[in-house]
């Protein structure tokens, strides 16, 4: 479903009713889940790309840390340089337990369908906006914290904001 994240992410305020015959109109609801959105930079907007990165949380406390200090900053670089148009991170909040594959998502949000599949200097934005830090300690880090699950290729096929 193209509107799952719209729940959510998007602060959606329409009754349940008229979301869910939105929903209807533009999907097929097969399972649901409720996110916490803990962290976002710039507006998606209708139209954009959107790569969805499910993740296997290892450590919560500590990849929470690390998405808003170490990613985030990479995120707004590369936003600024208009190489991304947004970026969003979010918590599983349902359902939960042993059998959840993942627990968090992060999002990056492209223009355009070739900006989705450029290549990104991504050591060379981490060492300008990260001075004195080392990219490979980002690399061990990173495993410890959290496994990509999943990583899906979606389009925003609607946006719906506060009036």
């Amino acid at each position: 479903s193209t509107f799952f994240p719209s729940i959510r992410f998007f602060r959606v305020t329409m009754s349940m009713a008229d979301m869910d015959a939105k929903r209807q109109s533009i999907s097929k609801l097969v399972s649901t889940e409720m996110w916490q959105l803990r962290g976002r930079v710039g507006t998606p907007q209708k139209g954009q790309y959107a790569y969805l990165n499910f993740m296997k949380v290892l450590d919560a406390p500590a990849y929470q840390t690390f998405e808003e200090t170490m990613w985030k900053p990479i995120a707004e670089s590369w936003i600024k340089d208009g190489l991304q148009s947004s970026w969003v991170f979010a918590t599983k909040m349902l359902p939960t337990g042993t059998d959840t594959t993942y627990g968090a998502y992060t999002a990056d949000f492209y223009p355009t369908w070739e900006s989705a599949f450029a290549a990104r200097a991504t050591q060379a934005t981490f060492e300008k906006v990260h001075p004195g830090k080392k990219y490979q300690d980002l690399a061990d880090q990173a495993p410890k914290l959290r496994q990509l699950a999943k990583r899906e290729l979606w389009v925003v096929v609607e946006r719906i904001a506060k009036p």
